[in-house]
């Protein structure tokens, strides 16, 4: 299983191929005055798709029962959005 850091960097890199640079400046804008409880990225695109495609590409299997999982997604969107979803910034500790 991937750490929640190569789990966000690939998250990331699959928005960033999905979303513009403008958009992400917007959703870092919203992020940052918003509810941080909630992401942006939900304004723009399928951010769950994203991170299913991030799994996937990271030779995870998609299990909805299993709470290890869904910890590990959490903290890497948690990690991704902190780095605005820029991918070297998500690998860094």
């Amino acid at each position: 299983m991937p750490t929640a850091r190569q789990l966000a960097a690939e998250f990331s890199r699959v928005l960033r191929t999905w979303l513009t640079d403008k958009e992400f400046h917007e959703i870092t804008e919203k992020n940052r005055d918003g509810d941080q409880a909630c992401c942006a990225t939900h304004e723009y695109c399928d951010p769950n798709q994203a991170m299913l495609d991030a799994m996937e590409k990271l030779g995870m299997e998609y299990d909805p029962s299993s709470q290890k999982q869904t910890d590990l997604t959490n903290l890497a969107w948690d990690i991704a959005k902190r780095a605005g979803f820029l991918p070297g910034r998500c690998e860094a500790p």
